[in-house]
Formats: structure tokens, sequence, C-alpha cells
């Protein structure tokens, strides 16, 4: 039996490797898409004319036909997909290759996909291709939908775990309900406000400035769903003026703290139905337990 692959997306090719500092592709074109995902370290690519430089935790996508090169200034660990879709799907992936790094929110999803393709073709099975077309399709679709959406531009694992190694997220994480400035942090750990964005940048993906704005979007989203204090009080809880922090998570989110708390209090009163002949009606009420 001739192995399944699935009729949208066909994954030609996979590696996972590190380039060395020095190493360079030059300007090439095929008929296929490719996407490479830096896993540390940072790329220079030019695609067309214009040169970008993607950061860990961040891909880039090559659409077929689109000239393209890069170098590495530094070592960085790379994961390189190319693959073929049919006209439709491609037709989607045009559109937000007009934007074409896309911040990814699990770095670690990548890697079990490179490590199921290894196993696919040492241990060959009917589905076992199949099965890794399908899994790229869901993570580009994740990425389709976050770069539409309306996400933070970093993974949260990222920016609020509070065991990372990287001493000024620590810092921001410790300090984010106090008046901080670029100038503060560069101070406290005696680098230039240069540098100081320079290696925040190679570390997370964004400046000291949209890193710190995004712990406290997380922190105030906590408090919207899962307490009743007032914007004013939550803005004290984090640093912010009032007024400010309204303007900050409209422009973070798209709506107002307000209607946010509505949105996220109400959808925890739905059911999600996936399957039109599962009947919900015959679920178990809920009801309280008695003592």
């Amino acid at each position: 039996m001739e192995p399944l692959r699935d009729s949208q997306l066909t994954v030609l090719w996979m590696s996972g490797r590190t380039y060395q500092r020095g190493e360079a592709v030059a300007l090439h074109q095929h008929e296929f898409n490719q996407l490479q995902l830096v896993l540390s370290g940072e790329e220079h690519v030019q695609l067309a004319d214009r040169p970008y430089t993607v950061f860990g935790g961040q891909l880039y996508l090559v659409t077929p036909r689109t000239p393209h090169a890069f170098k590495f200034n530094h070592d960085a660990v790379i994961i390189d997909i190319k693959f073929t879709t049919s006209p439709d799907l491609q037709r989607l992936l045009n559109q937000v290759a007009q934007l074409p790094i896309f911040p990814v929110s699990d770095r670690e999803s990548f890697r079990r996909l490179l490590t199921q393709a290894l196993a696919a073709q040492r241990q060959p099975t009917p589905y076992g291709m199949l099965r890794v077309d399908v899994r790229l399709k869901d993570l580009l679709l994740t990425l389709v939908v976050d770069q539409n959406g309306l996400v933070t531009p970093i993974p949260e694992a990222t920016y609020m775990s509070p065991d990372t190694s990287f001493a000024p997220l620590r810092y921001l994480q410790q300090h984010y309900a106090t008046p901080l400035r670029l100038a503060d942090l560069a101070r406290h750990f005696h680098y230039s406000k240069n540098y100081m964005i320079e290696i925040c940048k190679r570390e997370t993906g964004v400046t000291p400035n949209t890193l710190l704005q995004l712990i406290r979007i997380r922190h105030v989203k906590n408090y919207l769903a899962y307490t009743e204090l007032s914007i004013n009080d939550i803005a004290i809880h984090v640093g912010l003026d009032a007024n400010y922090l309204t303007r900050l998570f409209k422009q973070q989110v798209g709506q107002s703290p307000l209607k946010y708390r509505q949105t996220i209090q109400a959808e925890r009163r739905q059911n999600i139905t996936l399957l039109r002949s599962f009947d919900h009606q015959q679920q178990p009420k809920i009801h309280q337990s008695k003592q």
C-alpha cells in the first residue's frame, strides 16, 4: 500500500542543524514553500529585495518563486522544512506571507514534528507521513490565526516563565508593578540602553519596553478574569495609570478591559459541541453537592 499523504499539504524535506558563524546561502528560488524556524541565535535573511533579522523563537516563510538568501553572523540552531500546498491553502499562505516573520508560541511542537518525521522515515507505515503532513498544516494554521488575530507577539511561556535564565526578564517579572524605564533597567545591569535593547531582542525577540508591556497585560488579564477589582485598582497593581492601561490593553488585546472581562466570563459559561449528533441535553446537570 502506498503511503497516505495529505491532499492540501505535503512535506518534501525537513532538517534540524546548527549553522556556524559566517555560513551563508546565496540568493536562489524554488517551486515549493520553505520555512525556517530559529530555535536559538539569529539569522539574517533577504526575501526578494528586503532584509530581515530573525531571532530565536521566530520563523520566516518563503513562498514559491520568491528569491531569498540567508547568512549567519552568530551560531544558530535552525529547523528547516520544505513543502508543497494545494492552490487554496497556498492563497492563504501568500496572504499572510506579506509579513513573513512569525512569532512561534511553541517551539517544542516543531522539535517533536522533526522527531516524528525521522521516525516515519526510519520505520515506514502507511500513515506515518500523513501524520507529519497534517501536523505541519495544523502548526501553520496556528501561525495564520495568531498573525491575523489579537495575540501577544511572543509566547507567554517565554515572558512569564518563573525559572528563566535571562536575568533582565527575571528583573522585569519581579518589578513590573513599579515605574520602570529603559534607562533604569540598563543602569541596573550596567549596560548601555542600546545594548540592553540588543540583548533583549536576541533573547526574547522584542524590546524591553514591549516585554514589560506583555508582562503587565498578562497580569491585567488575570485580574480581570479572576477578580472583581476595578480598573483603577488593577492599574495600581501593575504600575500603570488607569487611562494608559485602558489604551494599552485595547491596543494589545483589541478590546477594552471591561469588554474583555465580560467576554471571558461569558465564555466560561459556554459549551462547545463539535459533533452535531452529540446531545448535550442528555449530559449530567451540574448541581451543588450536599455537605
